[in-house]
């Protein structure tokens, strides 16, 4: 595999005080490339709606995620151009 130029940043933000702050700002760590071009990077995964982001748990890439029932899954993804 290739080294990968274009590695997203993932950053969480938050509120204290009334004030929205950064929480992390930190380059994705679980970054995949499928073929010359393709980035697929799964972010987070929640279990219900409304989502409770209260506590965080990684999200392993795979080619076909499962998505649990009334939950979200977020990908990011970069196409090349063909």
């Amino acid at each position: 595999m290739s080294k990968i130029k274009a590695i997203p940043r993932r950053i969480i933000t938050g509120t204290k005080d009334g004030k929205p702050y950064i929480e992390k700002d930190e380059i994705v760590t679980n970054v995949s490339k499928h073929f010359q071009g393709l980035i697929i990077s799964d972010v987070w995964q929640t279990s219900k709606m409304p989502a409770s982001f209260e506590q965080e748990k990684p999200v392993e890439n795979s080619a076909i995620p499962t998505v649990i029932k009334n939950g979200t899954y977020f990908r990011y993804v970069q196409i090349p151009p063909s």
